[in-house]
């Protein structure tokens, strides 16, 4: 069972922390800086926060060699490092062998607090981020994935593109990167997840010492994952259609949902979901959109979660000659007695009980669980708290909710290809 411990470490910084049985021999940790792809308007320039998922790894103050002095000492032993950046945070994480967890911390510690953020580690990264930009949007839907936020959002900094844009990547300087750190990285905005068998003192005590290199900069305490302020209404009922090049089309139908929800609003979100999509090919939207109408080889439920709003709805690439029909397949989707049923019903909170008696021990997927509740359920929930709400969960609140999702509440966005081969 998961069942994460808060710990009080230095300056306020909360540390998460499983403890694992000894028969675990590796260590998972992963710091959480609430900074990311949101703030990019703090500098003007699309794109600036994702570099600190990539430069570090050119160099820290501790660890100058690069990729090869900071990871090279576990991936021999089968470890693994890795970065990666959203809207509202950015974050560092190690699973490695238990023997090297203090050394692994200190490397993870010394990525976001003292990157050296060099004019040649820059422009070697620059280089790169314009490859991961070209490599999403060779598909169609990772290109439809790339714009999406923007063109449901347009000027707002969640509606911006996170990767940036070539131009935008262009025009970014090594002072800018430089300022960016000092106005977003900071101890205060700072939060360390750790699962392995290790002692709670020798977590504080260690994060204690590593904390002389964590900048304070001053700014604004974050734990948890900020509001960028009110997003742009959405046109209900409409339909908005982009040309491209791409021989099959991405269909997005999507329900707007209002910031402020609590944690059992989000978790009840999560759980419709699940009635929707729960089984994969098992399920009431694989059954209607691929095994009876054969529209796609897989769909998808889309959902985006931020305390200033977001959506839940539906997402499939399909042929350019199947897009009404498959705009059809999901209002379908909705009106289905199943997802309305309650063997359905029982069928999905067993599926959630028993995913999680199936779950190994595995201190990275731990982590991953509970860095998960933070940035979208705003609160770290224990296996039992997150499952008492569930138990909470009514038919037909369920079936009300269903009944709500109308085409007339909803937005779609065709991302329409060429239908050529």
């Amino acid at each position: 069972m998961i069942n994460f411990k808060k710990l009080e470490g230095p300056y306020g910084i909360p540390i998460y922390f499983q403890k694992l049985p000894e028969i675990v021999e590796s260590a998972a940790l992963e710091w959480v800086i609430f900074t990311g792809a949101g703030d990019d308007k703090n500098i003007n320039a699309d794109g600036v926060h994702h570099w600190f998922e990539h430069v570090p790894f050119r160099g820290t103050k501790k660890f100058p060699g690069g990729y090869a002095a900071i990871a090279g000492p576990f991936t021999r032993y089968g470890g693994d490092f890795n970065a990666y950046t959203h809207a509202p945070a950015t974050a560092y994480h190690a699973h490695v062998q238990l023997f090297q967890w203090k050394q692994a911390l200190e490397v993870i510690t010394d990525l976001w607090s003292q990157p050296l953020l060099t004019d040649e580690g820059i422009d070697a990264e620059r280089t790169i981020i314009f490859e991961e930009i070209r490599k999403t949007l060779s598909t169609a839907r990772g290109s439809s994935s790339y714009h999406l936020l923007n063109h449901i959002w347009p000027n707002h900094p969640l509606g911006h593109y996170t990767l940036g844009t070539e131009e935008s990547l262009k025009s970014i300087t090594p002072e800018q990167l430089r300022q960016a750190h000092k106005l977003g990285y900071d101890r205060s905005r700072a939060t360390l997840f750790i699962s392995g068998n290790i002692s709670e003192k020798e977590i504080i005590d260690y994060v204690t010492e590593l904390s002389a290199i964590m900048p304070n900069n001053g700014l604004s305490e974050r734990r948890v994952v900020a509001s960028f302020g009110p997003l742009p209404a959405w046109e209900l009922g409409k339909e908005t259609v982009v040309e491209t090049t791409f021989p099959s089309s991405v269909v997005y139908v999507l329900f707007p949902q209002t910031g402020g929800k609590t944690t059992e609003e989000l978790i009840f979100n999560s759980f419709l979901a699940g009635m929707l999509s729960e089984g994969d090919l098992d399920s009431p939207l694989y059954r209607i959109v691929r095994e009876e109408r054969k529209l796609a080889y897989g769909v998808n439920v889309s959902r985006y979660v931020h305390p200033d709003g977001g959506w839940m709805g539906f997402v499939v690439e399909t042929k350019t000659d199947n897009i009404e029909k498959a705009k059809q397949a999901f209002i379908d989707v909705l009106k289905d007695p199943e997802i309305r049923s309650k063997e359905r019903f029982d069928k999905v909170k067993d599926a959630i009980y028993s995913h999680e008696k199936m779950r190994a021990i595995d201190c990275a997927l731990f982590n991953d669980s509970a860095v998960d509740k933070l940035t979208f359920l705003n609160k770290v929930l224990s296996d039992e708290e997150y499952n008492s709400v569930i138990e909470k969960i009514k038919l037909e609140d369920v079936c009300a909710a269903f009944d709500a999702m109308t085409p007339n509440k909803a937005h779609t966005y065709i991302y329409r290809g060429n239908g050529k081969s």
